[in-house]
C-alpha cells in the first residue's frame, strides 16, 4: 500500500478551496448575467457560501505547516515562481474580496460596510472575484501538479480539472 505525502488537512483544503472558488465564480457570473430574481438568488447564495470554506481550508493549511506560527513568512518571502507563495496571496486576495462582496448581499441594517452605490460595488467586487476565484480553483490543481512522483498529477490538465470540478 502506498502512502501519499498529502495529509488529511491538505485533502480537506483541496475540497474546500474548490467549493469556495466555484461559488465565487458562479456568483460573479450570476451577478452579471441579469437582474432576474433567479440570478440574483444564485449570486446571493454564492456570495454567502464563498468565503467560509476557503477560510476554514486556509486555517487547515496553516495548521499543516510544520511550524504553524511561521505562516507569515509566506507573505514576506518574494518568490513568484513558488506555488505556495502564489497560493498565499491568492487565498488572501480571495478573502479580501469575498467578505466585502458577501457584506453587500446582507440586509442594509446588518451591513458592516455601507457604500452609497451598492450595485456599483457589487459589480466591482464580482469583477475582481471572478479571476481570483478562477485562480484559487486552478491553484489547487497546480499544487498537485508540483508533485513529480505522481505522473497523472504532474500534468497541466489537473489544474483545469480542479477548476471545472469546483464549478
Amino acid at each position: 500500500m502506498q502512502h501519499s505525502e498529502w495529509g488529511l488537512l491538505i485533502v480537506v483544503y483541496l475540497f474546500l478551496g474548490g467549493i469556495s472558488a466555484g461559488a465565487m465564480v458562479i456568483s460573479g457570473l450570476a451577478n452579471y448575467i441579469g437582474r432576474q430574481e433567479r440570478y440574483t438568488h444564485v449570486a446571493r447564495v454564492g456570495a454567502f457560501l464563498a468565503p467560509w470554506p476557503v477560510a476554514l481550508g486556509t486555517g487547515l493549511l496553516v495548521f499543516d505547516l510544520g511550524r504553524p506560527m511561521h505562516f507569515w513568512k509566506l507573505f514576506t518571502a518574494f518568490e513568484p515562481e513558488s506555488p505556495m507563495w502564489i497560493g498565499t496571496w491568492l487565498l488572501s486576495l480571495f478573502l479580501a474580496v469575498s467578505l466585502p462582496y458577501l457584506n453587500l448581499f446582507l440586509p442594509e441594517e446588518r451591513r458592516l460596510w455601507k457604500p452609497k452605490n451598492v450595485a456599483l460595488w457589487k459589480n466591482l467586487l464580482a469583477a475582481a472575484g471572478l479571476p481570483i476565484g478562477v485562480g484559487v480553483g486552478i491553484y489547487t490543481g497546480v499544487l498537485l501538479g508540483a508533485v513529480p512522483a505522481r505522473p497523472f498529477w504532474n500534468t497541466p490538465m489537473v489544474a483545469q480539472l480542479f477548476l471545472f470540478s469546483g464549478l
